[in-house]
């Protein structure tokens, strides 16, 4: 006759949330030949098992390792499913599920942002083509840009000089930009007057400087030859603003 109690059989839960992890052993599934309940153990633990739901004791034969169902080890602070079958077919990782339902929501920024590249890559290529452009055809800044506000024509002298029995027309002159932006100054147009106000002839100089940084300022000079001496006045245009000077 034994002294003392007898040994207690150990009883497998029937896939109860896990709140703490086996200290590292690895599970296996295996159901229970009486009513099909499918159990878990630990493989380190012995071949007996109690099914708790029948409560009818089975010893049961080694498990081949190449069939028994291999569980995913558990961090003591991971919390199981609301399913405990979840836990033994497809893995428990909770961790992973609450990562992606936590994720925030991206900013109304983060999602117009490629719209906002697209935006600025439209832009720098039509900027980039219409420079090509301008400098590819001549003429083609005065037709585009118009009159340009903000450019000043000061120190303004024009004078007739003769060469060789001919009367030639020297124009002087100090262009500046007055704004705060940059200034095309392509062209730089000059009219003769006569006595009335008409034009009587007119020519076109292109200046070495086409464009002007605001406050910047540069000196131009240019004449015609051949001009006679019926004029009275000269009238220089630039960006659509015009200034006279007489003779």
């Amino acid at each position: 006759m034994q002294s003392g109690k007898a040994a207690k059989v150990p009883v497998m839960e029937i896939l109860p949330p896990l709140g703490r992890s086996d200290k590292g052993a690895e599970l296996i599934a295996r159901d229970c030949p009486q009513c099909g309940t499918r159990v878990r153990k630990a493989q380190s633990f012995g071949s007996r098992f109690v099914c708790e739901s029948c409560k009818a004791g089975d010893k049961i034969a080694e498990i081949d390792p190449a069939k028994a169902i291999r569980l995913s080890r558990l961090d003591i602070n991971d919390q199981a499913g609301s399913d405990p079958l979840l836990v033994l077919r497809k893995g428990f990782v909770p961790r992973q599920d609450e990562a992606r339902h936590s994720k925030p929501a991206s900013g109304i920024f983060a999602r117009m942002r490629p719209y906002l590249a697209i935006l600025f890559l439209a832009a720098s290529c039509g900027w980039l083509a219409s420079e090509l452009v301008m400098n590819q055809v001549p003429g083609i800044d005065r037709m585009t840009t118009g009159s340009v506000r903000g450019l000043d024509i000061s120190s303004l002298e024009a004078r007739q000089l003769q060469r060789n029995g001919e009367y030639a027309v020297q124009v002087r002159g100090r262009i500046t930009n007055r704004s705060s932006a940059r200034l095309p100054v392509e062209t730089i147009a000059i009219s003769l007057l006569d006595s009335d106000g008409n034009k009587a002839s007119d020519w076109i100089f292109h200046p070495a400087i086409r464009y002007l940084d605001p406050g910047s300022s540069f000196s131009f000079s240019t004449a015609k030859g051949n001009a006679g001496l019926t004029h009275a006045s000269v009238a220089v245009t630039v960006g659509g603003v015009t200034r006279q000077t007489g003779l």
